[in-house]
C-alpha cells in the first residue's frame, strides 16, 4: 500500500505534506511526495548569476537548463522539509520523492498502475504551481481512478476514527468498490452512513437503509457501519448541518459514472463540504 502525496511546496498555504505524512505512518504504508513540473511552464529564461557551470549573466537559459535548476531547487527545499516533518513522526516511515518535469496526470496514472491500492492527498486550495485551479484538482482525483483525499490548507491529521458517508440507500453497485477494502482494513474507523429524505419518504428509506447496511458489510465496509436517514429538504445543506453538530474525521464520497445520484455528488459538493466543515474529503470515481 502506498500514500502518495502532491507536492505543494510552491503555494503559498501551509504545506499539506505533513499531514500526509501523518496518514501514511497511521495506515502503515509507503509514502512518496510527488512534484510535477509543468513543461509547459519550463520556456526560455535569463540569467541573472554567472558560474563556471552556467551561462554568463543575461543570457538566455534554455529549456533543458531551467528544467534542470528548478527540479534541483524543488529537490533541495523538499528534503530540507521531509528531513525536519519525519523526525517529528518518531516512526520509521520509508519516504520517496518524485521530482520531475512532465504532465501530472500521466505521471498519477502510472503510480497508480504500479501500485492500485494507494491513496493520493493533495491540497484542497490550488497552489499555483501544481494546480492553478480548484477545476484542475477536481478533474485530477475524478480521472485518476484512486482514492483521493482534499485537505484544507493547514489542516492537523487526525486518525479517521469517525467517518461520515452521504450515500444513496436505494443504491444497490456497493459490490462495484470491493477493491477498496484495503483502505478500510488499514484504519477500522465507525462509519456513519447518511441520506435526507422528506417527511413523506422518511419510512420507506429507512426501511432501504437498513438493508442497505446489511450488503455494506457484505461487500465493502467493515462491521462498524451504521445508517441514518435524515430529514430535510436539501441533501447538501442537511447533510452539513448534520455533519457540524457531530465530530468527524473525515467525510468520504462516492461517485459512479451512471449511478442515478449522481446529481447529489457534483465535484463542487467537496469544495463546499470542504468549506463549511473544514474536513478533509475522501473522494473516489468509479469509471
Amino acid at each position: 500500500m502506498k500514500t502518495i502525496i502532491i507536492s505543494d511546496i510552491k503555494g503559498s498555504s501551509q504545506s499539506i505534506i505533513p499531514y500526509g505524512l501523518n496518514l501514511a505512518k497511521s495506515m502503515e504504508s509507503e509514502a512518496v511526495v510527488v512534484h510535477i513540473i509543468d513543461n509547459r511552464t519550463t520556456q526560455v529564461k535569463y540569467s541573472s548569476f554567472s558560474d563556471s557551470q552556467s551561462l554568463s549573466p543575461g543570457e538566455p537559459l534554455g529549456h533543458e537548463e531551467t528544467s534542470r535548476k528548478e527540479v534541483t531547487a524543488v529537490n533541495t527545499e523538499l528534503d530540507t522539509l521531509l528531513s525536519r516533518e519525519t523526525s517529528r513522526l518518531n516512526y520509521p516511515l520509508k519516504v520517496d520523492t518524485l521530482v520531475e518535469v512532465g504532465n501530472m496526470e500521466e505521471e498519477i496514472e502510472k503510480m497508480i498502475k504500479e501500485e492500485p491500492d494507494c491513496i493520493v492527498v493533495t491540497n484542497s486550495e490550488p497552489d499555483g504551481a501544481m494546480f492553478e485551479s480548484k477545476e484542475e484538482i477536481y478533474d485530477l482525483v475524478k480521472d485518476s481512478g484512486a482514492l483521493c483525499i482534499l485537505v484544507p490548507p493547514g489542516k492537523e491529521f487526525s486518525e479517521f476514527k469517525k467517518i461520515l458517508l452521504p450515500v444513496d440507500f436505494e443504491s444497490k453497485e456497493l459490490d462495484k468498490y470491493s477493491d477498496l477494502r484495503f483502505f478500510f482494513d488499514a484504519i477500522d474507523p465507525l462509519i456513519n452512513a447518511v441520506s435526507v429524505a422528506t417527511e413523506k419518504d422518511y419510512t420507506e428509506l429507512e426501511l432501504k437503509s437498513n438493508s442497505w447496511v446489511n450488503i455494506a458489510k457484505n461487500t465493502l465496509l467493515p462491521a462498524k457501519v451504521r445508517a441514518n436517514v435524515l430529514k430535510g429538504e436539501d441533501f447538501t445543506e442537511t447533510v452539513i448541518r448534520y455533519c457540524l453538530r457531530n465530530d468527524y474525521d473525515l467525510i468520504m464520497l462516492f461517485q459512479r459514472k451512471k449511478n442515478a445520484f449522481k446529481k447529489n455528488f457534483k465535484t463542487g459538493l467537496i469544495g463546499t463540504l470542504i468549506e463549511k466543515t473544514n474536513l478533509p474529503v475522501l473522494y473516489f470515481y468509479r469509471k
